[in-house]
């Protein structure tokens, strides 16, 4: 698919609107966030930042948070295994499949941190919007990211009373139940009730016993409660609960060859596998939180944000693919977080706002893995007794944070903020792999503690152009903690230690935001380039002797840069067009030895890192009189480049059997997807017709090789087509 230059897109824009006029019903509605504490346009704030609100998910029938990826330049996000979800923003992001290594992108809920991967895909529930932070935000939210951060912001309780019941049936047995229940129990309280349940058939087969993997069954719930205690005092309380009982599908998508990689047995697109053991996925995800905001009488506000949450997961997998009882596992991992975060706001003023805040963060993680040999031992040195891990870590972090911006002049804006963080991580864990025979898998003991100390300053200018337009450069750094590789570690990792360091970014971003054509259209447009230091990956270790190790280690240098724009532009009173472009270049700037002892893999792409990445959606509506309601048709297409899955960049890998199967890349593909829908000019009721992949096109969007050398594939979803209703009184 060919995409249009950001000079291109706006030429298409200038062409499209240059009829324009200032007639209301032309105007492009403005965005107002809340990334930096508080109201802003979006074209007011200089940091590369996107708005998905409650008509867009609506429109595009998003149901969980990894469907807003197709629509959000330079995001993705790997959801095909819960245990392993992976966000990435502009090429850098990661899974924490083990308590000992945090994520480089934040998931928020109401600014509250979500943890780590088993929390990460969110059902979208009554949502006013999403924020996607591009770049370093420890300036901004209370738990450091590298990367960028997802906040996903609820809609409170109004003051209208309403009950809205909901219904979303599909194709494979698609099925959505939802209930929205709001109450004025006074002039200054509130209660809202949200709770969704969603389940549907998996796209994937098991032969032996006929059952469905990939399949979907969770059930969310959101219970707010709104308390304005007088004119200056606020309390919102707020709690939440997800859970999710349902036949994963395996770490990176069905098997296509044998356990041990040495013949090809399927085709990716037959979606089949043929396993005694069927794959896993059961979590509990839930959490409180109280919202206290305070204005004093010279008008500076205090906010304190509590908040505890709990996540457990519990995940199955045959780990040989096969429908003999040969090796299975299990991972059991729990959660504890308690956050505090205290804010001083200063009064609204155009010449200097800022924002002071402390935030804590205690999170105790415990795992348990254990590696179970079946009844069938394939060969001499086979596994004779179970692998197991078992331990926790407990981490404590302590930040300081601040963010300012002041008028020095006219038409100028100068920002400046920084973080001041504290970060303690204490690991007791024990491995046990005496029975697993020739995989050497580790026996001992880790007992330690680790602190990360960091400073991390930001800074921008900003310059309005006219009253349309802004520019802004911005610079911010920023750390990851280091940590402990908490996995099925060998021995020799054992020997080597198996600890590792925080690593370290400097972003540089150019910017510019505003308003054309009489406010018909609305852009924002980004220049980007990050340095990571000390990035944490997996490594091959010489360790003497001819002996090698993987395990994560600082190893390596990174450096993404690209462009970023998003447009809507107001073709006609009824039809909207927006667009967004990507262009992503993120390679190892070093990484020596990244291929094994003496192969450096410098200049490589990232893995999972697209070139380009591009969106298009034409959305329409019109009322119709005769029924008293509007037609809406929303039409969006997303592409995107083909990437790498290895950090190696193979294209293809030998079986044993001397054949070659294509592997380790990933062709670039487009989707379509289409709503029409009716609602009554009230909003009393509606109905829509969806499908996503409306093309029904079929593509591979990951792949990997598992413990045993087993070559799995993943493929996108296939069409999927539903009727939805909702009926509010």
């Amino acid at each position: 698919m060919k995409t249009l230059s950001p000079i291109g897109c706006l030429s298409l824009a200038a062409l499209l609107a240059t009829q324009a006029s200032a007639e209301s019903g032309l105007l492009i509605e403005e965005l107002v966030v809340t990334a930096q504490k508080r109201a802003q346009n979006l074209t007011d704030v200089p940091i590369a930042i996107s708005s998905f609100g409650a008509g867009d998910i609506e429109a595009t029938a998003s149901r969980q948070l990894a469907d807003l990826a197709e629509h959000i330049p330079n995001l993705a996000m790997d959801s095909s295994n819960a245990l392993s979800s992976a966000v990435a923003i502009r090429g850098v992001g990661s899974s924490s499949r083990n308590i000992g290594f945090d994520g480089r992108v934040g998931v928020y809920i109401d600014g509250v941190y979500m943890g780590q991967s088993p929390a990460l895909n969110q059902q979208l529930l009554d949502l006013q919007r999403v924020e996607v932070l591009r770049g370093p935000q420890g300036a901004l939210f209370g738990k450091n990211t590298v990367a960028g951060a997802i906040n996903l912001i609820t809609e409170k309780p109004g003051a209208e009373n309403y009950t809205e019941l909901g219904i979303n049936a599909g194709n494979y047995g698609a099925r959505q139940f939802s209930i929205k229940f709001n109450r004025a129990l006074s002039d200054d309280a509130g209660l809202k009730f949200s709770v969704a349940s969603l389940q549907r058939d998996g796209f994937a087969h098991n032969e032996l016993d006929g059952q469905e993997l990939g399949n979907i069954d969770s059930r969310t719930v959101r219970l707010q409660y709104r308390q304005e205690l007088s004119d200056s005092l606020s309390v919102l309380l707020s709690g939440d609960y997800m859970e999710v009982d349902q036949n994963s599908i395996f770490n990176d998508g069905i098997a296509v060859t044998d356990s041990f990689g040495t013949r090809q047995i399927a085709r990716p697109e037959d979606r089949k596998a043929n396993v005694n053991f069927l794959p896993r996925d059961e979590r509990s995800i839930g959490g409180l939180s109280m919202d206290i905001e305070y204005e004093l009488d010279n008008g500076f506000g205090l906010r304190s944000v509590s908040a505890w949450r709990s996540t457990s997961a519990e995940f199955r997998n045959d780990v040989d693919y096969s429908p003999l009882d040969v090796l299975t596992s299990t991972f059991d991992d729990k959660y504890q977080q308690f956050t505090q975060e205290f804010q001083l706001i200063s009064p609204a003023k155009d010449e200097f706002n800022y924002v002071v805040g402390l935030y804590y963060y205690r999170q105790d993680a415990e795992s348990e893995r254990n590696a179970y040999p079946g009844s069938i031992a394939l060969f001499p040195g086979w596994p004779t007794a179970p692998v197991t891990t078992d331990g926790e870590v407990d981490t404590e972090s302590v930040a300081v944070f601040a963010n300012a911006e002041a008028n020095f002049a006219e038409n100028w804006r100068l920002g400046f903020g920084f973080r001041l963080a504290t970060e303690t991580k204490d690991v007791d864990w024990t491995i046990d792999g005496s029975g697993s025979g020739i995989f050497f898998i580790g026996v001992g003991q880790v007992q330690d503690s680790r602190r990360d100390t960091d400073f991390s300053p930001s800074l921008s200018l900003s310059y309005d152009i006219n009253e349309d337009l802004s520019a802004y450069v911005r610079y911010a750094e920023g750390y990851k903690s280091g940590g402990y590789n908490l996995d099925y570690v060998t021995q020799a990792d054992l020997v080597a230690g198996i600890e590792f360091d925080k690593e370290t970014v400097e972003n540089f971003e150019l910017g510019l935001k505003g308003s054309l054509f009489n406010g018909r259209a609305r852009f924002s447009a980004a220049l980007f380039r990050a340095d990571y230091e000390d990035y944490q990956v997996n490594q091959f270790l010489d360790l003497g002797n001819g002996a090698t190790s993987i395990s994560i280690r600082n190893a390596a240098k990174v450096e993404t840069s690209g462009a970023e724009l998003e447009l809507d532009v107001k073709l006609a009173k009824s039809l909207t067009l927006s667009a967004a472009l990507g262009l992503l270049s993120a390679d190892f700037d070093r990484f020596p030895n990244g291929g094994g002892q003496g192969v450096d893999l410098d200049g490589n792409r990232l893995p999972g890192a697209a070139e380009r990445q591009a969106s298009l959606a034409l959305d329409y509506r019109t009322p119709l009189g005769f029924i008293d309601a509007e037609l809406g048709i929303n039409l969006n297409v997303s592409y995107s480049g083909d990437y790498f899955t290895t950090a190696t960049n193979v294209r293809s890998a030998t079986l044993g059997d001397g054949s070659t199967l294509a592997y380790g890349h990933v062709d670039s593909h487009s989707l379509v997807n289409l709503r029409v829908s009716l609602m009554e000019s009230s909003a009393r009721w509606s109905v829509a017709l969806w499908s996503k992949n409306l093309l029904d096109k079929e593509f591979v969007v990951n792949d990997g090789r598992d413990f045993l050398n087993t070559y799995n594939i993943g493929l996108n979803d296939p069409r999927t087509v539903g009727l939805e209703a909702t009926y509010a009184f």
